[in-house]
């Protein structure tokens, strides 16, 4: 019988240990299955130390093997070398095979032990190479062999344990490099960190500051509009006003013959004339004192209200023009009213002098109406700023909030530095437990 599994393909080294390890000569020392008892008796006897005797087939395979203790019973037993003494008596020992572990030599050192262990040989293992005996090798060598190889490995192990130090020695240096540099790197975040929100902290105060002075200027910037729109709505009025002396002027030039009643009239519309223009002189002083005060209050803003200052100044000469422009007709209107106090006390030339208001009130009418378009601009100009302004104020609101933001996020960036000097502080001890854990175990390995 023989013992054992296919041969698994190893290198020829391998090979090569296993025929180092063989008896020196085995490779001829076997019987075929079958031999005579005196065949067998006299190969024991040709080699004095043979432990065991192979018996293979007509392939050359082994089957199994003779072993030498059981030929000394026979030969020592009284009635066995009677027995063997008789020419005719053949006790078969060519039959008589039992179990030996059997292995390809290409499995190696281990294949065999492995075999060996699974076997239970008694005195050696056979060898083949392709399933044809080789040989056999005794189970001294093949532990002498086991010992060399375990002696190998544990040098390995040990070297393997030196260069495990050597790298947990290195090891080591290096995460307490990389710990002291994320320390030095946490700390040097919480500081970017802290410094990021005290300035953070600082652009939020100057944008609340400015958000105030942006409302500031957005009030004064309502008031200008509201005092606009007035002066507009009162220009419309002059303007209005003037088209109706005009119209009493066309009229009274077709009237000329009318009676002293008509004259009289037009001595009233003369005094309506002299009350709008002390009207118009009332709103240019007011709107003169107006953007005064806005001129002041836009170099109070600053940068900020340069352009303000601009839309003041425009105002101011538009009211000084105003002004003007209403002495200019209130001395008209001296002069008209002079003229009807005339026709009232003579007719003569009334129809001359009646042309010549209506081509005053003509004259007025063309200048409160250029008066009335500036101040349609001015007064689109300051809803315009009024929008600007609210749009600035939105956005400083924005950006007060965006500072806010970027100063928790700061603070959170402070936190999460810190919490990496502490973690680089807990890597650096665990790494130190782990290495001492290591070298006692390789200690206990040892």
């Amino acid at each position: 019988m023989t013992i054992g599994g296919p041969a698994q393909p190893e290198t020829q080294d391998e090979e090569a240990a296993v025929a180092r390890l063989r008896m020196a000569g085995s490779e001829h020392m076997w019987a075929r299955l079958g031999a005579s008892s005196m065949e067998i008796i006299d190969l024991f006897r040709r080699h004095m130390g043979l432990r065991l005797l192979p018996l293979v087939d007509e392939a050359d395979r082994p089957v199994g093997a003779i072993y030498e203790e059981d030929v000394r019973n026979i030969l020592f037993n009284p009635f066995g070398h009677a027995l063997l003494s008789n020419p005719g008596v053949d006790l078969a020992f060519g039959q008589r095979a039992q179990t030996c572990p059997v292995a390809e030599m290409n499995r190696g050192i281990s294949g065999l032990l492995a075999v060996h262990a699974r076997g239970g040989g008694k005195e050696a293992i056979i060898v083949t190479r392709g399933g044809r005996y080789a040989g056999f090798v005794p189970n001294s060598a093949l532990i002498a062999a086991a010992n060399t190889q375990e002696l190998e490995r544990l040098r390995a192990r040990e070297a393997e344990l030196e260069e495990l130090r050597r790298i947990s020695a290195g090891f080591e240096q290096d995460i307490q490099r990389l710990s002291g540099t994320l320390g030095d790197m946490a700390a040097m975040l919480q500081r970017s960190a802290t410094g990021t929100a005290e300035r953070s902290e600082d652009n939020n105060d100057h944008a609340l500051q400015v958000l105030t002075a942006a409302a500031q200027t957005g009030a004064m910037m309502d008031d200008v509009a509201r005092a606009s729109a007035a002066l507009v709505q009162s220009l419309g009025r002059l303007d209005r006003e003037t088209e109706q002396a005009r119209t009493v002027a066309v009229e009274a030039v077709a009237r000329v013959d009318a009676s002293a009643t008509q004259a009289q009239a037009l001595d009233q519309a003369t005094e309506s004339i002299e009350t709008i223009t002390a009207s118009i002189e009332m709103l240019a002083r007011s709107v003169n004192l107006l953007s005064l005060n806005a001129s002041i209050e836009a170099a109070r803003a600053g940068d900020a209200g340069r352009g303000f200052a601009v839309v003041a100044n425009e105002v101011r000469a538009l009211a000084l023009q105003t002004g003007e422009a209403a002495n200019g007709i209130r001395a008209h209107a001296m002069t008209v009213r002079k003229t009807v106090d005339s026709v009232i006390g003579a007719q003569a030339g009334l129809e001359q002098v009646i042309a010549s208001v209506k081509q005053i009130a003509e004259g007025v009418t063309e200048s409160v109406s250029a008066q009335r378009a500036l101040s349609l601009q001015l007064a689109a100009g300051a809803d315009q700023a009024v929008t600007a302004s609210k749009e600035i104020e939105a956005r400083i609101v924005q950006i007060s909030g965006n500072a806010r933001a970027a100063t928790a996020g700061a603070q959170e960036l402070a936190r999460t530095a810190h919490d990496l000097g502490d973690s680089s502080t807990l890597l650096s001890r665990r790494v130190g437990l782990f290495l001492d854990e290591i070298a006692v175990r390789d200690s206990a390995a040892a």
